[in-house]
């Protein structure tokens, strides 16, 4: 049972049920490791035959080595493991911050555990536990300037657009350097920090474990359910699940992300009416049916607010000022730059054409959006006929395409 091929090929991560226990055999391993030493990551050996891979895991997943003949070539498992047999605790993974507790300070946190006793919180029984027969006791160096005052937090730490700006640029490297695509462009993945030399706040662009090279984002999906964070995906990628991932949906997921930053943490036309702003977000971010065929489909506000030209969310500061404010310029630019792209991609055929492939149809309904005779964008309820077995077309160019447009909207309205 190979958790990995036996050989170095490009479909190295086989996808059958034997592989996939095995990786999760090793990934079981890797968690208890990790839950009972104080590491931050660990190295693992994995032999298939004659054949060896390395891998480094952490709290987020595995690196994983290209396959070596250990017995034709000795040398590189030797290797490894004469350096491993020269590195550090810290080299080795072991956290440096996690040091044993003298005796005095066990004897001062009994103490204090004695004031929680009989208490029914979960620090009182977090604080208990430790003491279990048999597991050491450590002290954990930490810097308490990386604490943030949570009941300050979203007042004082206003949403940085300029640090966005660098996470668009990052991605567009990616791609045109690396030819690598994100694919998950979420609020947990974009990352903004005050950089310690210059007090500037700088972004980050993290957890990369969902990006695929270009090559293989046209390979066909196995398995029904889309990679990335529902509330960020495309319009496009959420009405159409088979729809190939494209740089234009990480994109529009950046704008997606704007509104939904400025929806949570800054005072807008909903703020005052909470029930209502759940209502909206979740008709805007979080909806969706599941069709026959058992696919998740989504996005019909998304849609329609792209096709509008209008940002979903205007600040409330607005209402009372004559000034134009950097932050609804930049909204107001994103609204436009999508309503573009949906024109140019020609999305309402896009979305009601049947797939190339129109074999295994059937009738079903769907929830469009659609032009009226003045031109406004209006719900309706149709029978089409659609085929989530089969690919769809790829979508037209459009604006959102490629980086640039996006990178110099974001400049002007904030530069």
């Amino acid at each position: 049972m190979a958790a990995f091929s036996y050989a170095d090929r490009k479909e190295w991560l086989l996808d059958n049920e034997n592989a996939q226990k095995a990786r999760g055999q090793l990934a079981y391993y890797a968690r208890h490791i990790l839950a009972r030493q104080h590491r931050q990551f660990l190295f693992m050996i994995v032999i298939t035959k004659d054949h060896a891979r390395l891998l480094r895991w952490d709290r987020v997943g595995a690196v994983v080595s290209k396959p070596f003949a250990y017995i034709k070539s000795p040398e590189i498992l030797g290797g490894f493991v004469w350096r491993y047999s020269v590195m550090t605790p810290a080299q080795r993974g072991f956290d440096p911050t996690a040091t044993p507790a003298t005796k005095d300070e066990v004897a001062l946190l009994k103490a204090y555990a004695n004031t929680l006793h009989g208490s029914k919180t979960h620090l009182g029984a977090a604080v208990n536990n430790i003491f279990s027969n048999g597991w050491p006791i450590h002290k954990i160096e930490l810097d308490a300037d990386g604490f943030v005052d949570m009941d300050n937090a979203l007042t004082a730490t206003p949403m940085r657009e300029d640090a966005l700006i660098e996470q668009n640029i990052a991605h567009q490297e990616a791609w045109e350097i690396g030819e690598v695509l994100h694919r998950d462009i979420s609020d947990g993945n974009v990352v903004i920090y005050d950089d310690p030399v210059s007090g500037e706040a700088k972004g980050l662009l993290i957890d990369w474990d969902l990006a695929k090279f270009k090559e293989d984002l046209e390979n066909p999906r196995a398995r029904k359910s889309r990679s990335g964070t529902w509330q960020f995906m495309s319009a496009l990628l959420l009405q159409i699940p088979t729809k190939p991932h494209e740089v234009s949906d990480d994109l529009e997921s950046f704008i997606h992300l704007v509104n939904w930053l400025t929806f949570r943490f800054h005072k807008n036309q909903h703020s005052n009416l909470p029930v209502q702003l759940a209502t909206v977000m979740f008709n805007m971010y979080d909806d969706f049916y599941t069709s026959p065929d058992g696919f998740d489909i989504g996005g019909w506000m998304k849609f329609s607010t792209n096709l509008s030209g209008r940002p979903p969310v205007f600040l409330a500061k607005e209402l009372t000022s004559k000034r134009k404010f950097g932050h609804t310029m930049l909204l107001e630019s994103l609204a436009l730059l999508v309503q573009q792209h949906y024109q140019e991609i020609d999305a309402e055929n896009l979305l009601l054409s049947p797939t190339d492939e129109p074999s295994e149809t059937s009738d079903t309904t769907r929830i469009v959006v659609v032009s009226d005779k003045d031109g406004r964008h209006v719900w309706r309820i149709v029978r089409v006929a659609v085929s989530h077995t089969k690919r769809p077309q790829r979508a037209a160019e459009g604006v959102l395409s490629n980086h640039r447009a996006i990178i110099m909207f974001s400049r002007n309205c904030l530069g």
